[in-house]
This record gives structure tokens, sequence and C-alpha cells, in this order.
């Protein structure tokens, strides 16, 4: 799709901190860089206001990373459903 000028937004909830699988989706960036031959930014940002302005700069055919979700304080909180 990206080849056809999609917009691509990638959002990831991978690991838990402390856990060897935990590791900054700036490296994720970077390897969808090498595979897909074209350059994927990261963004060090969930949904504030950084993600919002790279969402609006974003142009046809590119791509970018926003930080794990997982980054958010809340999202790890011990809390009852």
């Amino acid at each position: 799709m990206i080849e056809k000028g999609a917009k691509i937004v990638i959002l990831a909830h991978q690991g838990r901190r402390g856990d060897p699988d935990f590791i900054p989706l700036r490296q994720h960036a970077e390897i969808l860089s090498r595979v897909l031959k074209r350059p994927v930014k990261f963004v060090e940002d969930v949904f504030g206001e950084k993600a919002k302005q790279a969402i609006k700069e974003l142009k046809e055919g590119e791509a970018f990373v926003l930080d794990n979700v997982r980054n958010y304080p809340k999202e790890t909180k011990e809390a009852s459903p």
C-alpha cells in the first residue's frame, strides 16, 4: 500500500517493562526501513502533540512508528477492569 501512496501510522503495544522483549520501537522503525527500503520515521509520542503533528504532516507514501503504548503510565497501572 505504501508504494501506492498510502499514509502509514504504526502503533504498537509490545512487551512489558523489564522483560527481555521490551525494546524501543525506534529499533522497529529502523528494521522496517531496511525491509521496506524506504525511510520509516520514529515519533517519540503515543497520542500527544508530537504524534498529532506528525500525523498532520505525513505525506503520501510515508510511514512512521509511534512510541510503544506500554510507555503510557496508565497502561501498566494495576487496577480493576
